[in-house]
């Protein structure tokens, strides 16, 4: 997936104060420019670009999920200015589809966009799609560079991992991201409908264990006491069949 392209004309609010002595007006610009950028380069469609985990209301099979997103925005919030980000992760996970994962993921990235830092959101496939596609000797951009944006953003989400028709490529792909944001101390938010064995068979041998085994390791938060497991599973109905979520 590529990131969307600049409208034709930019939205009233990131146009730049007249007057160069305000100030606080060029702060408010700055920040909305900042927001405006990261939601452009963030692979998040438009009408999504207002999705607020504060406003979700969540229901009872998604309460555990929204206390570990809550937790991991509160503490993003404390040091993003610092670019100091919380190095935990969460995986959201369910047996089935449409518990509400990709919405509770989506409204996260939408907030760390909204205070202008990069939260890359992806599907697995559309992923390595994208990585093909660079490996084009036409591609504007090289398949390295592509992967080090997804190494390198303040937050990655990952939409239904372990979607891919998987492949050796698609195997170690997924590793060296893992792996790298795992060394940067930079967190993954992961959406999945597998349980973490199940992830290990279908990445194979060679992969598999070690791609699981670092993400297993980064959903611990420490909370005072002993680490809290951040793979939280969601066992609720489909709720997109019902039209309760988009």
């Amino acid at each position: 997936m590529r990131a969307q392209a600049l409208p034709a004309r930019r939205p009233e609010w990131a146009t730049p104060p007249s007057s160069e002595s305000d100030s606080e007006s060029w702060r408010q610009h700055l920040a909305r420019a900042s927001a405006y950028n990261a939601f452009r380069l963030s692979n998040l469609h438009r009408r999504h670009w207002s999705a607020s985990l504060r406003e979700v209301q969540p229901l009872a099979h998604q309460r555990v999920a929204m206390r570990v997103l809550a937790a991991w925005l509160d503490e993003f919030e404390r040091g993003y200015r610092e670019r100091r980000y919380p190095a935990w992760g969460i995986v959201l996970g369910s047996p089935g589809p449409g518990a509400g994962k990709t919405h509770l993921a989506r409204a996260l990235a939408a907030e760390v966009c909204r205070r202008g830092k990069l939260a890359c959101m992806v599907t697995e496939p559309g992923l390595m799609d994208e990585l093909r596609e660079a490996q084009r000797p036409e591609s504007d951009v090289g398949i390295v560079q592509v992967r080090q944006r997804y190494v390198r953003a303040p937050l990655l989400v990952i939409d239904d991992l372990g979607k891919a028709r998987v492949s050796e490529f698609v195997a170690e792909t997924m590793f060296q991201i893992v792996n790298g944001r795992e060394e940067a101390g930079l967190p993954i938010i992961a959406t999945t409908n597998m349980e973490p064995d199940q992830i290990a068979e279908r990445y194979g041998p060679l992969y598999g264990p070690y791609i699981v085994s670092r993400l297993v390791g980064m959903c611990r938060l420490s909370a005072g006491g002993a680490p809290v497991s951040t793979w939280v599973v969601m066992d609720g109905p489909d709720l997109r069949a019902a039209g309760d979520v988009t």
